[in-house]
């Protein structure tokens, strides 16, 4: 364990540190810090950081983090990895890989519905987990093996993943996963849905391991605010859908709920319609 550091000003790091401090500005190169707090700019280079705390703004070039928090705005170069790393506010990374990766609101850290704004982000991101927490406009390259978003998320391509559960607002070209929920949010448009096990559905009680990767103190239901949402075109092997409205659903078993307006719905092996839902035609493939 290194020595601890608390400093006001400008400070330069090189070696190995237990707790650094800094109210100022801080470069560190060729560094093994167990915990840094910067409340200022930040410059990191070649490092490991067990725990980095930013408020202000933070450059890296080939770093890697245990647990990020950055506060304002990241701009990482090179292949920088991290175990979670949690951005309110830009980042821009030529290569992050994380476990868990995630946006949150600039001044609560806080999952957030409905906002004005919408983070900016570019580069490249590749992640177990990403939340996403804050209004976020899906413009740079990724690859996710599980997205969890509770605020407003756009793109205008497909997204694809392994599961995918929107509890807000989704836009999009298209999702494609694995697994897909999404809870009724108005404003939510896709033009398609593809997977395995395909649900929309007007409440539900996430488990333990979804609400700790969020977030959630409660148990309590997620619920739809009650709209009829769009999605132009929904095919996966199990499909089973509430307050949706589509032209064409298709699937192995499928069951369309209430408050369902479908202009076709396809199926292999079983069909439920619920006597609240409007279809206009059946055909079994």
């Amino acid at each position: 364990m290194g020595r601890n550091i608390l400093s006001l000003g400008e400070r330069s790091l090189a070696g190995e540190y237990g707790r650094v401090t800094v109210l100022g500005e801080v470069e560190a190169a060729d560094s093994s810090i167990n915990r840094l707090r910067v409340l200022g700019h930040t410059h990191i280079r070649r490092s490991h950081i067990k725990k980095l705390r930013v408020l202000g703004e933070a450059d890296g070039r080939d770093c890697e983090f245990g647990a990020a928090r950055i506060f304002g705005q990241a701009d990482l170069k090179g292949v920088c990895k991290a175990g979670r790393f949690t951005v309110s506010g830009r980042l821009s990374a030529e290569y992050l890989e994380c476990d868990k990766l995630q946006n949150c609101d600039e001044k609560t850290n806080k999952w957030k519905k409905n906002s004005d704004n919408s983070c900016e982000w570019g580069g490249y991101f590749k992640a177990r987990t990403f939340v996403n927490k804050h209004k976020l406009d899906i413009g740079f390259d990724f690859d996710f093996e599980k997205i969890i978003s509770v605020a407003q998320l756009r793109s205008e391509k497909e997204i694809p993943c392994e599961s995918f559960y929107g509890f807000c607002r989704v836009t999009a070209k298209g999702v494609n996963a694995g697994l897909i929920l999404i809870v009724p949010y108005a404003g939510t448009e896709i033009d398609s849905l593809a997977g395995g096990e395909i649900t929309v559905c007007r409440a539900y009680a996430p488990d333990r391991k979804l609400r700790a990767e969020v977030g959630f103190k409660r148990r309590n239901k997620i619920e739809s605010d009650g709209s009829i949402v769009r999605v132009s075109q929904i095919e996966g092997d199990r499909v089973s859908v509430e307050s949706v409205n589509s032209d064409l659903i298709s699937g192995d078993d499928v069951t369309i709920g209430d408050l369902c307006i479908v202009k076709r719905v396809e199926y292999r092996k079983s069909l439920r319609i619920s006597e609240k839902a409007v279809v206009g035609e059946t055909v079994k493939i």
